[in-house]
């Protein structure tokens, strides 16, 4: 934006100029040190403008839309009966679905998401905590408290908790898990 400023012989238009947002008027004849203090007002703007601008581009940076959306909520809404519970991703020991349904259970409850497939849950998961431990169970590895050896070369994983709840665990995710507790 220009930096404006009214140099006249005429007083009447000064209100109008400070209409226009310029930083000075000044009236004819003009004195050397009113042109001097003009010229230091233009710079003090200017520098002022610019570190606006600079920090505008940085905050404008730092608020990269693709680095919100890629951002894993911290909860869940969760459907039990006719109530919305909110429940931390922490809490979750496993998720599954059933009948196009995907449903989380946690210590303390079990309800149904909003997440149409488990692909969707699992995007929202932290990789490192969440697996995909068989094609219809995604499980916390960190609530896992036993491996249990079932039919022909599969597994159970016993959760953590006093339900200590079942979850399958495939031949193919069998092997990776083996690999990262070293059984």
């Amino acid at each position: 934006m220009p930096h404006i400023v009214f140099v006249t012989a005429y007083d009447r238009y000064a209100l109008k100029a400070f209409d226009v947002n310029a930083i000075d008027y000044l009236l004819k004849p003009v004195e050397e040190q009113m042109i001097e203090r003009t010229i230091q007002r233009v710079r003090k703007q200017r520098e002022s403008t610019s570190d606006m601008g600079d920090r505008l581009e940085t905050l404008l940076r730092s608020f990269d839309a693709s680095t919100i959306l890629s951002q894993k909520p911290g909860r869940i809404a969760l459907k039990k009966d006719t109530r919305i519970i909110l429940v931390d991703v922490d809490d979750i020991v496993y998720a599954y679905i059933t009948e196009g349904v995907v449903f989380v259970v946690t210590e303390m409850l079990e309800g149904m998401t909003s997440y149409r497939t488990l692909e969707e849950l699992e995007a929202d998961l932290d990789d490192q905590a969440f697996w995909r431990v068989h094609r219809g169970y995604i499980a916390n590895i960190n609530r896992v408290s036993e491996v249990v050896p079932w039919f022909s070369g599969t597994y159970r994983l016993l959760m953590d908790g006093a339900e200590k709840h079942e979850v399958p665990l495939s031949r193919t995710q069998a092997k990776k898990l083996r690999k990262v507790i070293k059984w």
